[in-house]
């Protein structure tokens, strides 16, 4: 299985032009519509590099199979880190063109039109970060045991009922919590009752700092702080002040693409380190 798994990578590698452009690629030039970006079978492949080999006890998860990713019985799933979706709408091609001049919040968070052209470049900084969340830098495996008809961990950190917005360094900040202070009254008790279905996984990934770690997310340097770094992001914005909105959203895009950066970095040379790409 890993030799195929090499030689599929390797292919795919040399298609687009070799490891050193993996950073930059975007998974939306795979995508057919059937399945998120981060469960494509070129993503899935890349990830049994990164998760699953034994001989990297770094990185190497529980109960690694290739062949489970994704599926109803499986214990993990794709799972894209920095959400596009939360702040700019859904993916889409011709950006540019299906929306005009530049943006505006309505107070579900959803970009619905443009403001009059600041100069700031804002449209193609928006339609360049949509590449950059589809980058293999921005995608994880997440542990997905839930109970019947309820929420996984990957899907309870979108549910607008709890108004995380799909904010990982939120997710990343209330993870924490479940694992140092369990009996907190400040624990959110679904997170925790995930934890602890999903035990084959944070039995052995106990800490914050070892969850980071194995997911290459050690780039995350607040998670000790007392707060998340996008906090502003889980509130409405008003439509009326379109300003504090643009410049959220620039924070937002210059943050999460460094860390996207400097995450697709580490995962590539581990991939030079452990298998002579």
């Amino acid at each position: 299985m890993q030799k195929k798994v090499i030689e599929n990578v390797r292919k795919f590698l040399k298609n687009i032009g070799g490891l050193e452009k993996l950073k930059n690629h975007s998974f939306l030039n795979e995508w057919n519509g059937t399945c998120d970006c981060d469960s494509l079978s070129e993503v899935k492949q890349i990830y049994a590099l990164l998760w699953g080999n034994p001989n990297d006890y770094k990185h190497y998860l529980p109960d690694f199979n290739l062949k489970e990713i994704g599926i109803c019985t499986g214990k993990y799933g794709g799972e894209t880190i920095n959400s596009f979706n939360t702040f700019f709408g859904n993916p889409r091609k011709n950006f540019d063109e299906q929306y005009k001049d530049h943006c505006i919040l309505d107070n579900l968070g959803i970009a619905q039109c443009f403001i009059e052209p600041t100069g700031n470049g804002l449209i193609k900084m928006i339609s360049d970060f949509e590449q950059k969340v589809y980058s293999i830098g921005n995608f994880m495996l997440m542990p997905k045991l839930h109970p019947l008809k309820k929420a996984s961990m990957n899907q309870y950190r979108g549910l607008s009922i709890i108004g995380w917005k799909d904010l990982f360094d939120k997710f990343l900040f209330e993870l924490m919590k479940c694992l140092n202070t369990p009996k907190s009254q400040e624990t959110d008790k679904y997170l925790l009752e995930l934890v602890y279905i999903n035990k084959f996984y944070f039995e052995k990934i106990s800490t914050i700092e070892k969850f980071c770690e194995v997911n290459y997310l050690d780039v995350y340097d607040y998670i000790c702080d007392s707060k998340p770094i996008f906090e502003r992001g889980l509130s409405p914005f008003n439509v009326n002040e379109p300003q504090e909105y643009i410049h959220f959203i620039i924070k937002y895009i210059n943050t999460c693409t460094t860390i996207i950066e400097k995450r697709a970095d580490k995962m590539i040379k581990s991939l030079e380190n452990l298998y002579d790409f």
